[in-house]
């Protein structure tokens, strides 16, 4: 298969954009994990008492305290608690205390967001290309990504045509290719894109606090 016969599908693959189901990754916790990481921000995010996870965006590490993954990352944003992590918290990891790469993390919440649906930003007919193999073990995933993964490795091709050349279905390769653009590995190379600059978090203690005084005025 060379990349010309690859390119060839693009335009093969546009009549498929009216067709997928898009998330926005602002209602889900995806945008707040990358300003507390863009930021290098250490912030703390609850769902409730058995769901907690630690961001330690100044070394790009996470701890989680989660029961329930797929729960806490389908969960709507703005249901979630989310603070600053203060320096004396009791939280706070210990230097020697070594967390898992955010990576990972921003895998995990595109991947159970998903859905079966795409991440806004990411489209049928973009030409990704793969830079590197995540470590399957530690992510959630099908039985078809290591599949997609050696295709893309070799050979970047439009998702839409990875989905039919794969026998994949569309709502599985929409799904990993989500995850693994959130995470950092996957890019499209037929278009120019850029992250947005996100504004670091505000400490919603602090501005709940201020909120009560308010009413109570």
């Amino acid at each position: 298969m060379t990349s010309a016969t690859l390119a060839s599908t693009h335009h093969h693959s546009e009549h498929h954009l009216a067709e997928v189901d898009y998330f926005n990754p602002d209602q889900t916790v995806i945008t707040a994990l990358k300003r507390g990481i863009s930021n290098g921000q250490d912030l703390v995010l609850n769902l409730d008492k058995d769901n907690e996870l630690l961001l330690i965006g100044s070394r790009g590490e996470y701890f989680s305290h989660l029961e329930n993954e797929e729960r806490f990352f389908t969960t709507p944003v703005d249901r979630l608690e989310i603070a600053i992590l203060g320096k004396h918290d009791k939280r706070s990891p210990s230097v020697e205390n070594v967390g898992r790469s955010v990576d990972e993390l921003l895998w995990k919440a595109a991947y159970y967001s998903s859905e079966g649906r795409l991440m806004q930003g990411c489209y049928p007919a973009d030409m990704v290309e793969i830079d590197y193999w995540p470590n399957l073990t530690r992510l959630p995933h099908t039985s078809n990504t290591a599949r997609i993964i050696a295709l893309l490795s070799r050979h970047p091709a439009p998702v839409a045509f990875v989905a039919r050349l794969l026998k994949v279905p569309a709502d599985e390769i929409y799904q990993f290719y989500s995850a693994a653009r959130c995470a950092g590995l996957a890019k499209p190379i037929n278009r120019k894109f850029e992250e947005p600059t996100l504004e670091p978090h505000r400490n919603q203690s602090l501005i709940s606090s201020l909120m009560k005084k308010i009413s109570s005025l």
